[in-house]
């Protein structure tokens, strides 16, 4: 599962400086629309600017409404969304009111980011008492503007400029048949504003301000949570959630530009795969979202002003995506993808290791050609001594400390991949164990020894580092360990299925005996070995 560290959440909440400057405002291309006999979206604020900040937002009602005037807000929205019957163009502004000009509005202000999750909660439970009254239709009217306002924020405000050259920042929700919203006037409800129609703006540019990361990563948030129906399930006491579709194609694009601050993207990989987990996606939406993630797994340049980290991390969440929908559809074709990765050595270790883990979920389902299961679990085998080898890495600066856990972790990631039965939670598993996943159970039969040969020495390792050895052992043994795995790997399948197997760090017969594997970290002589080539930040 997607999941937020504390440092990363630090980072968004924080809205890092790297992130302060804003994407081209352009929409990504083929965005969806809502077709041209679709009633228009709601008309959308232009975004003031809070002096103190430097940050755009949408501005509550001016004046802020008071107690009374909140009071009858939400009243008025209760009796609207309790109602079973069809509500009439007075409910529904009654119920728009309240969305758009106090709630929804909060989403943009920085000063609100403390109450973020609430505020989520809040829009959930509208939903919620709409759906016990089962009114479908108030439920796709308050869908269709949290959505459409939601994607505004999450995108940006974008600066539409006229033919005259004259400009104004104003909020678009990306649609090619909508038109752009440019304020015209200032109604005391802060909503008197005119549509001016695409044919009206010359080009759209990039805002002079924009709205905090944090605020649309917020937004892009809500729009994963948002569902085609909400079923009130009594026995117990849940509601039974249909992911809206609609909604996904504007996160999977999203999760695909580049210029979006990291963050937003982060988001969108987060509804992304709750779509995937509900497991009810529209026919071809594996595919688009394996396509889309495939390119962002192979994402090397930064974007400018944007963290190298942080898009690291990106490409990481991409890559895991992949796994978790890559099992049907072209699935055979991201399992090729992901070996690139995890093969790929100029790529940092957290990427490959990624790609392993991603492999395990891809592989097994069906029979692998003569050659490919052995090739591939070479590259496996690989992975994992490169793993060892960075840990044991002398050079200045390339980890802050030996991790016993680090290095776990890879060897996780290759096990499952392989075939195994990760460590973590038993004892590496035996063949038969293994057969059902993973690369053993589509090898054939006689390339089966040399991937069990594998999954063996690296469970071996794993399991070394779950004990309370002193590090200076556990160095010994990973670096022993790190060449038998290499040496296995070089003799290839043909020696594994013809020598039995001695153990998990046996050596398989057929192997010269004085096989010494290119970058062995301990050279025949004795002597110490040099330091690797450093590698840049490779976690």
């Amino acid at each position: 599962m997607l999941t937020i560290g504390g440092s990363l959440m630090l980072w968004i909440a924080q809205g890092a400086l790297a992130l302060a400057q804003p994407p081209d405002g352009r929409p990504a291309p083929g965005a969806p629309g809502r077709g041209a006999a679709a009633a228009p979206a709601p008309p959308a604020a232009v975004p003031a600017v809070d002096p103190a900040s430097g940050w755009a937002e949408i501005r509550i009602i001016k004046p802020d409404p008071d107690a009374q005037q909140l009071s009858r807000m939400k009243f008025n929205l209760k009796r609207v969304l309790q109602s079973r019957e069809k509500v009439g163009e007075l409910g529904l502004k009654q119920c728009d009111d309240y969305f758009e000009l106090f709630m929804l509005p909060q989403i943009s202000q920085p000063q609100h980011l403390d109450k973020a999750p609430e505020l989520r909660d809040e829009l959930m439970e509208q939903f919620a008492i709409v759906a016990k009254v089962n009114n479908q239709a108030t439920f796709d009217h308050v869908n269709d503007l949290v959505l459409d306002y939601a994607q505004m924020i999450a995108r940006g405000p974008v600066r539409a400029v006229a033919a005259n050259g004259k400009g104004m920042d104003v909020l678009w929700n990306g649609d090619p048949t909508q038109p752009a919203y440019w304020k015209l006037g200032g109604g005391a409800d802060g909503r008197d504003r005119g549509p001016i129609s695409a044919a009206a703006v010359a080009r759209r540019e990039s805002p002079q301000k924009n709205f905090h990361p944090a605020c649309r990563y917020n937004a892009m948030l809500i729009i994963g949570r948002l569902n085609e129906k909400m079923t009130w399930q009594p026995a117990r006491r849940v509601f039974e959630e249909t992911p809206l579709r609609k909604a996904l194609r504007p996160m999977v694009e999203a999760a695909g530009n580049d210029k979006l601050p990291e963050p937003v993207r982060l988001a969108a990989m987060i509804g992304i795969r709750r779509h995937i987990d509900k497991g009810q996606l529209p026919a071809g939406a594996l595919d688009l979202i394996c396509g889309v993630m495939s390119r962002v797994c192979k994402e090397r340049t930064t974007a400018t002003g944007h963290l190298a980290d942080g898009h690291l991390w990106i490409r990481r969440q991409a890559i895991e995506l992949m796994g978790a929908c890559g099992t049907e559809g072209q699935g055979q074709v991201y399992s090729r993808l992901l070996t690139e990765r995890l093969a790929d050595p100029n790529e940092p270790l957290s990427v490959r290791q990624a790609a392993a883990a991603a492999l395990a979920k891809v592989q097994g389902r069906t029979k692998l050609k003569p050659g490919e299961a052995a090739e591939l679990a070479g590259k496996l085998g690989t992975l994992a001594v490169d793993l060892a080898r960075y840990e044991l890495d002398p050079a200045p600066l390339k980890q802050p400390h030996f991790s016993k856990r680090r290095v776990a972790d890879g060897f996780d990631c290759v096990v499952l991949a392989l075939g195994g039965k990760s460590a973590r939670h038993s004892a590496p598993a035996d063949a038969e164990q293994a057969k059902g996943t993973g690369i053993l159970a589509a090898a054939p039969s006689n390339e089966q020894p040399y991937v069990q040969g594998l999954i063996n020495r690296i469970s071996a390792l794993r399991t070394a580092c779950g004990t309370s050895q002193q590090e200076a052992a556990l160095r010994n043994v990973l670096s022993e360990g790190a060449s038998d795995i290499t040496v296995f790997a070089a003799a290839g399948p043909e020696a594994a299925l013809n020598s039995p197997e001695k153990g998990p760090m046996a050596t398989p017969e057929g192997a010269p005996a004085d096989a010494k594997p290119a970058g062995d970290p301990k050279p025949a002589d004795g002597t110490q070995p040099p330091p690797m080539t450093p590698m840049d930040n490779p976690f």
